[in-house]
């Protein structure tokens, strides 16, 4: 992927021909979800940019490959660049089990289901397992 995105606050350190590392500048700003990673890569990055009242209802993130852990779904973290956005916990099964403000620094790893809802402006990093599965395969809505 390394060049194939042109975005000014995100640079592609590659090497030998290989991508080596990705680097998202604290200016980053574009509005939406945006990828940054190649879909086959094991770890996905992507950064977001939504405003107050955006969000996703409850979810997990299904497998891309077998596992052998009952109930285990892709994981995935939230690094708050700036602005605060209310994560839901949940089960996998739905249950909600608590509800996690996070603002400015703040970080989550997910294990299950969750949901978000943007309080304000927020740009935030998210990193979940790969490789991508496409999008009827990404999550089950709860």
């Amino acid at each position: 992927m390394g060049g194939a995105l042109k975005l000014k606050a995100v640079e592609y350190v590659e090497g030998d021909g290989r991508l080596l590392a990705i680097v998202v500048r604290a200016s980053f700003d574009e509005r939406g979800t945006v990828p940054l990673t190649d879909e086959s890569l094991p770890l996905q990055m992507s950064v977001m940019v939504k405003e107050e009242g955006e969000g996703s209802p409850a979810h997990i993130h299904i497998p891309s490959v077998a596992v052998d852990q009952e109930g285990r779904y892709r994981h995935e973290m939230l690094h708050v660049l700036d602005g605060r956005v209310d994560v839901g916990v949940h089960t996998g099964a739905g249950v909600l089990t608590g509800r996690v403000v996070l603002g400015h620094g703040d970080t989550i790893l997910l294990f299950e289901g969750h949901s978000t809802v943007f309080l304000e402006r927020t740009r935030l990093v998210e990193i979940k397992e790969g490789p991508y599965p496409g999008p009827e395969r990404d999550k089950r809505w709860l």
